[in-house]
């Protein structure tokens, strides 16, 4: 908690609290304005520009407009790197953590949206923690009832405060950063995928989900600067992949390994180096491109398409070279990328599988028996390689670096492939290093070697421990 021990939570203002509803439009283009429905205090106290029009009814709340800045209200000293700053988190007058009746989850975010929680108050607060997420290099927020907000940095989740959350202050929170369109999924779903952008710091990945009769959520910080390979320290091979006129590659690993900023870092170079079109397809767009040497349209699910296989079908009717599909979820989604790869186009998808061979594994275990042998023929033609990857800390703890394993696909993987023998392909991949194969242990050793990490790390994170120890031997 060291690093966050002087950030402070003050409580929402009592007596003089506005009770505002604001609906926010979520884009990566700054915020112009919102509507506010604001009582009246008995004497005026905001400073804010107002244009009020009388209302129907003397009871009535009456309606100003007023204009939101986009850029986050945070007091810091860049000296300090934030160090003191205090992130305004608002405070639940209902000290219990329970809603009053007029609040029920029956009806999530309508009633609770009319029940005069101060919704500036709770945007302005958000954005202070997205801000101080970014610069603190966190990698995801986490808010739920019961715990403060809570930051993962290099992979630990740290407490920004002793000020806990209650059922009032993260359904506003969810309130105030979600689209209209995307409320009714969350109510009939139970969770709700998005995008969120603060101009001039960020972009987030949200998920916002139900658990124990509130709602907790999970953001993702998406760094403004699309990296190069280069810098993400990935093999030159994937120069020549990110150039294949068609095929089909895959990146994959657990949750949080860096699967969307690999994928991100070869549109980059496809962008810079190639004229084509490419159409992403995503849940929610995480980095944002460009048109450069390509030009590239984006199209994110549940704003833009229904889904993903509607998507990519009907890709293929709008002249793509390059397709990315973010994830490739269900039977539909990956018979249409195969057949996408199959009829000249460039697709990249993700999948959560560990290794390469798994990968092979998983995208055939997913077709009915009788079309699986038909599956392994058209896959061993169309895959150009498999990269699984996964962050570890690195030895002295100061960032997490990414350990990976490649697959490229030559003769003996198609072969191994087409007749369902991928338990070799651990084998074919240890005698084909010089042929750009990259096994996970041989290059988790080379991470040893250069003491990025330590030993016993290599010794936890090996697939084989006893072909761990066996590189570490050799050159």
């Amino acid at each position: 908690m060291g690093l966050f021990k002087d950030i402070k939570f003050p409580e929402l203002p009592g007596s003089s609290r506005t009770s505002d509803k604001t609906d926010y439009v979520k884009s990566a283009e700054p915020q112009q304005s919102a509507k506010t429905e604001t009582v009246l205090p008995a004497e005026p106290q905001q400073s804010a520009k107002t244009d009020t029009v009388l209302p129907v009814e003397p009871q009535q709340n009456a309606k100003t407009e007023t204009v939101n800045t986009a850029e986050p209200e945070v007091t810091s000293n860049p000296e300090k790197d934030g160090l003191e700053t205090r992130l305004k988190v608002a405070g639940d007058p209902v000290s219990s953590g329970t809603l009053s009746s007029a609040t029920s989850f029956g009806t999530g975010f309508t009633n609770f949206s009319d029940s005069g929680a101060d919704s500036n108050y709770y945007h302005n607060s958000i954005v202070d923690m997205l801000t101080i997420a970014m610069r603190k290099d966190a990698s995801d927020i986490h808010l739920t009832v019961g715990l403060p907000p809570l930051y993962r940095i290099r992979g630990e989740l740290v407490k920004i405060s002793d000020k806990k959350l209650t059922m009032k202050d993260t359904m506003e929170y969810s309130r105030v950063i979600m689209p209209d369109i995307m409320r009714g999924i969350l109510e009939e779903k139970g969770e709700a995928d998005f995008s969120y952008a603060i101009p001039g710091v960020a972009r987030y990945r949200v998920n916002i989900y139900k658990q124990r009769k509130s709602y907790a959520a999970a953001i993702r910080v998406i760094r403004p600067k699309i990296p190069t390979l280069e810098e993400l320290g990935l093999p030159d091979i994937l120069k020549d992949i990110s150039l294949k006129k068609s095929g089909l590659f895959l990146v994959t690993g657990p949750t949080g390994s860096g699967k969307s900023t690999t994928l991100a870092a070869m549109m980059r170079y496809i962008n810079e180096n190639k004229n084509c079109h490419m159409i992403t397809i995503e849940d929610p767009i995480e980095y944002v491109h460009q048109h450069g040497e390509a030009m590239v349209n984006q199209r994110e699910v549940n704003d833009d398409t229904l889904s993903f296989s509607n998507a990519l079908r009907a890709a293929l009717r709008e002249d793509p070279d390059v397709i990315l599909v973010g994830e490739m979820r269900d039977f539909e989604t990956i018979s249409t990328a195969i057949t996408a790869s199959e009829t000249g186009h460039f697709v990249m998808s993700t999948l959560h599988t560990s290794s390469a061979a798994q990968t092979i594994d998983r995208v055939i275990d997913v077709f009915p028996p009788h079309q699986q042998q038909q599956i392994r023929t058209q896959l061993a033609s169309v895959i150009e390689g498999v990269l699984a990857q996964r962050l570890i800390r690195t030895a002295d703890g100061s960032q997490r670096i990414a350990a990976i394993e490649l697959m490229v696909a030559n003769d003996a993987i198609r072969n191994i492939i087409r007749e369902g023998k991928t338990y070799q392909i651990n084998t074919v991949m240890q005698t084909g290093i010089k042929q750009d194969m990259i096994p996970m242990d041989y290059y988790i050793a080379s991470l040893v070697k250069r003491n990025l990490l330590s030993y016993r790390q290599g010794m936890e994170n090996a697939f084989d421990v006893e072909v761990f120890k066996r590189y570490m031997t050799t050159n």
